[in-house]
């Protein structure tokens, strides 16, 4: 059983800051039943996805004042950098995110990943190769911590939510690999993917 940290009142003033993001952040809308964008300290595109599936997102000019005071906060917590910021907008119950894991090339899954919700609560599924689906729910200025290694062994989505709700912001902060670090971390990343497709769970 993978060990989740969850902690609800990680951030103050989760309002505030909910509608900081959801009003200043240079969102896109793609062909995703939610709003996105992207950080990076390293100016470069991250894609994620395979064939005809993968996306790439090239990073806003320069880090959001208050996602930048986040990320500095938790790095000193958690004593590794986050090199990039993921967002999700979600409008409201009807949008969601499927299974999935966060497994790009480019990611060093010997660090952590960190969800910091804002907005109405919903919830996070998550499952191993046991096939058990797990539950948490996010409150707004709560931090869920996706252990080194997780994106190896779990897949995890936001459902479509069963009741009416309003609209949620998530950073997903992650460790980068540089470029001459990309190799092993792939490869571990391709079986895993081997046995999730041979359980039936992709």
């Amino acid at each position: 059983m993978v060990k989740i940290t969850y902690i609800a009142e990680a951030v103050p003033n989760p309002a505030a800051c909910f509608e900081h993001f959801w009003n200043n952040l240079p969102w896109e809308q793609r062909d995703v039943p939610r709003r996105e964008c992207f950080f990076s300290d390293n100016g470069k595109p991250y894609t994620y996805g395979r064939g005809l599936g993968a996306k790439t997102y090239y990073p806003a000019a320069g880090w959001d004042d208050l996602i930048a005071e986040i990320k500095q906060k938790a790095e000193a917590d958690f004593g590794v950098k986050f090199e990039a910021c993921f967002c999700n907008g979600y409008n409201d119950e009807h949008d969601s995110l499927n299974w999935h894991a966060d497994d790009s090339e480019v990611i060093d899954h010997k660090r952590p990943i960190l969800v910091f919700s804002f907005g109405a609560k919903r919830e996070i599924w998550y499952k191993g190769m046991d096939g058990i689906v797990h539950k948490q729910m996010l409150e707004s200025g709560s931090l869920f911590v996706m252990p080194a290694g997780m994106q190896l062994t779990h897949l995890h989505r936001i459902p479509k939510h069963s009741a009416s709700c309003g609209p949620r912001v998530s950073l997903t902060f992650r460790g980068l690999l540089q470029a001459h670090e990309i190799g092993q971390d792939e490869r571990d990343r391709q079986k895993a993917i081997d046995v999730f497709r041979g359980l039936g769970l992709l």
